[in-house]
């Protein structure tokens, strides 16, 4: 092989490599979903040692997103407490991969699959986290586990229950691992577990604060809940509306709450995005290349 030839292949082995490296150093972080905003009107139990699971949805579009931060706002009933866990799971819009043979099964239309397609746990080091103290904060319900029977599609053991003044704080989430969505709609669920008194996920915004506007076909659902076992009752792998709790009848739309969180990441390029990069850069390394074709011949020549 003539140097001229090696000098072709280094050039061309170096653009491939490079195409990689260029287009992610030229993705740009963005918000995904946005209902970050603290609403007092009413907070739910998400705590992983009561148990309780408060689950709310946002919508992946384009080609595809990779989450990296998960941000939302707590609640936590005493001043002192500290976070001792936290577990974020993603879970499908029903039936997703439910177990539809079994009995019973509330009314779940928009609402979670029963089991979780993804989870990430500071247990397992899969996650870390910053927190803000934001101060003192009054919701005017809380959503909460009680150990009444459960209605199918009403979750009779869920239990509006009084006003709370407590300690609000954003928490961070950084993902160890990346996760990366193909275009769908996706519920989220954070769960934590606090060193001392009770933790509640606050209501946010709705509709979000972003996209704004909603891209056509992109629906904002409400939040959903359920207790777990060991619970007594527990309704896992069922969920239950939040309208359906306040209401106690099966199937309600209003009143309808988010809760407060935000999705942060990377879009996925578009395909027409990495050719465009890809022709850039071979171009760049064409012309290189042809200079020092130029260099070699004239040097021969001399």
């Amino acid at each position: 092989m003539n140097r001229l030839s090696r000098l072709s292949q280094i050039l061309f082995t170096s653009t491939v490599s490079g195409i990689l490296l260029l287009q992610s150093s030229t993705a740009q972080a963005a918000t995904l979903w946005n209902t970050l905003e603290a609403n007092s009107a009413i907070a739910f139990s998400s705590q992983l040692d009561t148990p309780t699971e408060t689950a709310d949805d946002f919508t992946v579009t384009g080609d595809g997103f990779t989450v990296t931060t998960v941000s939302f706002l707590g609640l936590f009933s005493e001043a002192d407490a500290t976070i001792e866990e936290i577990d974020l799971a993603f879970y499908e819009v029903f039936p997703g991969s439910s177990d539809l043979t079994r009995e019973p099964i509330t009314v779940r239309t928009n609402g979670p699959e029963d089991v979780e397609f993804a989870a990430f746990g500071t247990a397992d080091n899969q996650i870390t986290f910053t927190t803000t103290d934001l101060g003192e904060f009054t919701v005017d319900q809380t959503i909460v586990g009680g150990s009444g029977a459960n209605t199918p599609g009403l979750g009779s053991g869920v239990v509006v229950d009084e006003p709370l003044t407590g300690y609000l704080k954003q928490i961070d989430v950084q993902l160890v691992t990346p996760l990366t969505l193909a275009p769908q709609s996706v519920f989220l669920v954070a769960a934590v577990d606090p060193s001392a008194g009770d933790y509640f996920w606050v209501a946010g915004d709705r509709p979000p604060t972003s996209p704004d506007p909603l891209p056509a076909g992109v629906v904002d659902r409400q939040a959903w809940f359920r207790t777990n076992e060991p619970f007594d009752n527990a309704l896992e792998p069922d969920w239950v509306r939040i309208s359906d709790v306040i209401n106690q009848e099966d199937g309600t739309a209003e009143p309808a709450f988010n809760t407060a969180f935000a999705i942060s990441g990377e879009p996925i390029p578009e395909p027409s995005e990495v050719i465009g990069t890809l022709a850039f850069v071979a171009v760049g390394a064409g012309l290189g290349l042809k200079r020092r074709l130029k260099q070699q011949q004239s040097s021969i020549q001399k």
